[in-house]
């Protein structure tokens, strides 16, 4: 949503796929997967620019994703252009990935000399010293969710993996209506990943207050004006009324995402602010304020509890040892580990 927000500023240059996953082809490890020794070597060069342009990343109809972008990009003039860098370190090549992407989007008429390259970039955050180091004066937003509906987008997200676009659309029509293919996940990995954020957040927050900015989504869509008038001083920018209307490269959004679908004629919904309320599992409630509770109570959220009986599943779609795993992320033991 802030992405699509942005979008509409002259001063920005919004990088049009939905997320810019550059640490995923550097060596640098991640908090979110197994030490493995061929995550962590480094590579030459001219290797890691081949994954980069084979990857689905950078080839959308490898990958459907939410938002049809390769229609604002140029992909062959894309990949050239990738190709030609002459980069001999991450932030030279990090730069000419970013300038090729301007380059081959028609709609930006501007240059990255007079314009702030801006991204997504999903569990990103943990590389706040390594950009902040290669960029000095870049500055990070994160958007903080409410817990609850973090997780309740989540398991939707997992729900649906690897399904064809019609069944995509019932997940977010009518929950109630899914058939048992749509397998209830294992819950562990999503609320590790949820913790070692937030962690993340409140460390940056600290060391890099002028560079690290926390915009509450919640905010966002209830006052959507005043949460854009403090983003844009955050970011030294001017306001523009345009900034109030939800697109990507101009265009008003076609985007299929559990939040973003919700918000209908380019304008900004609330409706996603209690969508969870209708989805979520009470089981899974009862997980996130065991979990999060300093981050709902911290951050000004309101704090649901549940003693829904934990021997009940969490969905019909719950096999046996998925039932057995989460049942276990209410033990001390494991929620000591997560």
């Amino acid at each position: 949503m802030v992405k699509n927000l942005l979008d509409n500023h002259p001063a920005l240059f919004m990088y049009p796929p939905n997320e810019f996953h550059f640490f995923k082809f550097t060596h640098f490890h991640n908090l979110g997967r197994k030490m493995k020794p061929w995550r962590v070597q480094k590579k030459p060069m001219d290797r890691i620019i081949e994954d980069i342009c084979d990857s689905k990343w950078f080839n959308p109809w490898e990958r459907p994703a939410n938002v049809d972008w390769h229609e604002f990009v140029d992909i062959e003039k894309l990949h050239s252009l990738i190709r030609a860098s002459k980069a001999t370190t991450y932030p030279e090549l990090f730069s000419d990935i970013a300038r090729a992407m301007a380059a081959a989007t028609p709609s930006f008429e501007g240059s990255l000399d007079t314009h702030r390259f801006t991204c997504k970039g999903v569990q990103q955050e943990e590389y706040m010293p390594e950009l902040k180091e290669w960029f000095p004066d870049l500055k990070m937003i994160y958007v903080l969710r409410n817990p609850y509906g973090q997780l309740n987008s989540a398991i939707n997200n997992m729900r649906h993996t690897r399904k064809g676009h019609e069944e995509k659309l019932k997940i977010r029509v009518d929950l109630k209506s899914l058939d048992k293919s749509f397998k209830y996940p294992y819950l562990g990995p999503r609320l590790r990943q949820m913790r070692v954020s937030y962690y993340f957040m409140r460390k940056y927050a600290d060391l890099y207050p002028n560079n690290f900015y926390i915009l509450k989504y919640d905010d966002l869509l209830l006052d959507t004006v005043g949460t854009m008038h403090k983003l844009c001083d955050f970011l030294e920018l001017d306001f523009y009324k345009s900034m109030l209307e939800v697109t990507l490269c101009g265009t008003p959004i076609r985007q299929m995402g559990w939040s973003v679908s919700q918000h209908q004629d380019n304008k900004v919904s609330q409706a996603p602010l209690t969508a969870w309320q209708e989805q979520m599992s009470k089981l899974a409630v009862r997980l996130v304020a065991m979990y999060f509770s300093d981050v709902i109570e911290d951050y000004g959220f309101d704090l649901v509890e549940s003693d829904y009986p934990l021997w009940r599943r969490f969905d019909p779609s719950e096999d046996l040892y998925v039932y057995i795993y989460n049942r276990l992320l209410f033990s001390k033991p494991v929620r000591k580990l997560i």
